[in-house]
């Protein structure tokens, strides 16, 4: 079931060269069943981005990956995906 529905269960890797840099991007599980994974992720890795449907709007394992990067002194940059969607919140509804 997580297969089709896109879930991941494991951290998946990538890397792009961008100049001079190597970024390497990380996919971690959202779910707190998986919190070990994102926990040893998060020891991991210089920055965060949080990825966040303008539709449906923050999931419950938003708050839940936000919390771990915030307690590893991270600070995640927010993006806002599929704006042009019909129905997609604005950015304000999304925020409380």
């Amino acid at each position: 079931m997580e297969k089709e529905r896109g879930i991941t269960i494991l951290a998946k890797n990538t890397a792009i060269k961008w100049n001079d840099y190597r970024i390497n991007i990380v996919d971690t599980p959202g779910h707190a069943d998986f919190g070990g994974e994102v926990e040893r992720v998060m020891s991991m890795v210089d920055s965060v981005l949080l990825v966040v449907d303008a539709f449906d709007g923050p999931m419950p394992q938003t708050r839940f990956v936000t919390k771990k990067a915030f307690a590893h002194g991270l600070k995640p940059i927010v993006v806002i995906n599929k704006v042009d969607r019909p129905g997609a919140r604005t950015l304000t509804s999304m925020v409380r």
